[in-house]
């Protein structure tokens, strides 16, 4: 089931997740999950990927990933980098105030 979140401050961006994991292994067995970040109004959004050399102006990013556990080890990297931006922004604030 696809579902997106989209929020709004001076720029606009939306969050498009969908999976249909568990399917029993890996992506042979038809496992995937996507996550899309699209850019409605005014977002600067770059993607470096493995050929390039600098960052790139995109509107769209789509990822998939296939398979159960892949799936899984997604869900914990988008936990750590979630804390790990939210501590980073915190001590920031404190830092720059």
């Amino acid at each position: 089931m696809k579902k997106t979140f989209e929020a709004t401050s001076a720029n606009i961006l939306s969050v498009t997740v969908e999976t249909n994991t568990p399917k029993g292994g890996d992506t042979g067995h038809g496992g995937k999950t996507v996550i899309t970040f699209k850019d409605h109004s005014s977002t600067n959004m770059r993607i470096k990927s493995d050929n390039d050399s600098t960052y790139n102006n995109v509107e769209e990013i789509s990822l998939l990933f296939g398979g159960d556990t892949e799936y899984e080890t997604l869900i914990r990297c988008l936990k750590f980098a979630v804390y790990e931006l939210e501590k980073q922004h915190y001590e920031n604030t404190i830092t720059n105030n």
